[in-house]
């Protein structure tokens, strides 16, 4: 994975491949929330799920933004991850789909 742009295309294939509903979108009128949506319809714990894909080659960082709405959704109880590579990429896969 060479870009930001590679990880999303390969997340957005392994949520199609186990049945995962995979959104991107942007949030306007509220910066630096995460830009993936994850539904695990056959889920009961972890239903919906955040994910902020970063550039694997390092440059990708956070944002102070991003990082505050970041805590707030872990305060909420939502989960929410920072991903950077495609092994996390199928951590959290495996994860949603046992």
């Amino acid at each position: 994975m060479k870009s930001e742009k590679d990880l999303q295309n390969y997340l957005q294939h392994e949520c199609f491949i186990n049945g995962l509903l995979f959104y991107k979108f942007a949030s306007p009128s509220r910066r630096g929330v995460p830009d993936v949506l994850i539904i695990c319809p056959e889920r009961t714990v972890d239903k919906t799920v955040f994910v902020e894909l970063k550039s694997p080659t390092g440059r990708g960082k956070l944002h102070p933004l991003q990082q505050f709405e970041l805590n707030k959704l872990h305060d909420a109880g939502v989960p929410a991850y920072v991903l950077y590579t495609k092994d996390e990429v199928d951590h959290l896969i495996e994860g949603l789909v046992k």
